[in-house]
């Protein structure tokens, strides 16, 4: 996770390949004003659907 006062980024990192699984952010989303709870909300739901499709289930 990675946060300015403008924008969000979120990853889910394997750690043992070493490889980003998937990611979010809220340029991707091309949200106006991404640092504030509404925007990590969109982010984290957007990032949770990314998983859900490559079949994480748990973290």
């Amino acid at each position: 996770m990675h946060r300015t006062q403008k924008h969000l980024w979120l990853q889910l990192i394997d750690d043992v390949a070493g490889t980003t699984l998937c990611s979010a952010s809220t340029k991707s989303l091309e949200l106006a004003k991404g640092g504030n709870v509404a925007a990590a909300k969109s982010v984290g739901t957007d990032l949770g659907k990314k998983a859900v499709a490559l079949g994480i289930k748990a973290a």
